[in-house]
């Protein structure tokens, strides 16, 4: 993303897995939501307190991104093993 942030994004795990998690924008601080499922799909992060909006340089960002995947993954094998 752009902008730099001393805060680290603190993923919440719902029904469904990992499913978002919250950043302040770089811009004026305020929180954003970070839906994992936008983020895959390359759209972009607006801040809805400053109209701020962030965009995800996928290539530099693939390690993270398949992290998040991977752990994804994870999660829903997770809740598949508890729900059968």
């Amino acid at each position: 993303m752009s902008g730099k942030s001393k805060s680290r994004s603190d993923g919440k795990a719902g029904a469904g897995g990992l499913t978002h998690g919250k950043m302040p924008c770089p811009n004026c601080g305020a929180p954003l939501v970070i839906e994992l499922a936008a983020l895959f799909a390359g759209h972009s992060i607006d801040c809805g307190a400053c109209g701020a909006r962030l965009t995800i340089n996928r290539e530099e960002s693939s390690s993270a991104l398949e992290g998040l995947r991977k752990a994804q993954g994870i999660v829903d094998r997770i809740h598949g093993a508890k729900g059968g």
